[in-house]
């Protein structure tokens, strides 16, 4: 991944980009760094927030983050997941998913001083920006 790609990705966990569909937003932000973003797949995504956010997992914390995205607890950091797993949508569970939005909240959660790199400005050209 480029250091580019993973400043916006930050920034997007950090809100400073709208959320109006967490998983398109994504790949947009890919798609803004030489993918294509209507082509990159759930995987691609999961990957590279897998990458950034696992050096902010201690080892000890790791039976907490596999716990956290199965289908029965994946509700405390997704709220799409807590909507199909409460609801009727148990079955659309998916762990590309889970697995995000896990990786996002971790990410939003990581004190700028521990960021390898100065994370600038949100960009309006990649995603609207949050108000």
């Amino acid at each position: 991944m480029s250091e580019n790609l993973d400043r916006h990705i930050y920034l997007y966990a950090k809100n400073q980009y709208q959320r109006i569909d967490t998983f398109n937003d994504l790949r947009k932000i890919h798609g803004y760094y030489g993918y294509s973003w209507v082509e990159v797949e759930l995987q691609t995504v999961m990957k590279n927030l897998l990458n950034l956010a696992l050096p902010y997992i201690p080892s000890h914390m790791m039976v907490e983050f596999m716990m956290d995205i199965s289908p029965e607890q994946c509700w405390k950091v997704n709220a799409r997941c807590k909507e199909r797993y409460h609801e009727k949508y148990h079955d659309q569970y998916t762990y590309y998913e889970a697995v995000i939005c896990k990786c996002l909240s971790i990410l939003q959660l990581t004190d700028l001083k521990d960021i390898p790199f100065p994370l600038g400005e949100a960009d309006p050209k990649i995603l609207p920006l949050r108000g």
